[in-house]
């Protein structure tokens, strides 16, 4: 288990968002499984993604994208700086390009070793987003066959948000 899953597990159970044995038994399953505790919570239907999304944002002070939201749409130009592949294998999503930096959803911000490798192969840093869509292994697809808008018009519109505090920050969680 990824120590960054713990630690939003345990962010959890002080939120009292799902209690200590919820978060023992779902790391349980997970290790059991060889699953992320992050799928395990999510198929129990104990943590949602967003709510998931927030809490690793915070702990990560990594930004959010909504893949739904029209600015969010991958310019061909960043596409073009990742292959297929290798995109799918690394579970990222180039967004947009900018001076010296390829904006990137990744599935986890924590994991060096795939930032190094698309430093290396870009040529660029890599200024990293997670995603509150849960499959992004769809989204990449998606982008890189040219259905990107038949995609994105399939997820749900949200518009409703649940505020809470953690710390002294105040996030917003979609419903």
């Amino acid at each position: 288990m990824l120590d960054i899953e713990r630690e939003v597990g345990e962010m959890l159970v002080e939120r009292k968002m799902i209690s200590e044995d919820q978060l023992m038994e779902a790391m349980a399953v997970s290790e059991r499984n060889c699953t992320r505790l992050r799928d395990t919570l999510y198929e129990t239907n104990l943590v949602t993604p967003y709510t998931w999304t927030t809490i690793l944002s915070f702990k990560t002070h990594v930004p959010i994208v909504d893949l739904a939201n029209e600015g969010s749409i991958p310019a061909t130009e960043a596409l073009a700086t990742v292959l297929d592949y290798m995109a799918m294998r690394l579970k990222v999503l180039p967004l947009s390009i900018g001076k010296g930096y390829v904006r990137m959803v990744v599935d986890d911000p924590t994991d060096l070793d795939a930032i190094t490798e698309l430093l290396l192969h870009t040529g660029r840093s890599v200024k990293p987003t997670i995603s509150i869509q849960p499959d992004l292994s769809t989204a990449i697809r998606n982008a890189y066959s040219g259905r990107w808008m038949e995609y994105r018009g399939s997820l749900p519109f949200v518009d409703s948000y649940t505020t809470y505090k953690i710390g002294s920050t105040t996030s917003f969680q979609r419903n």
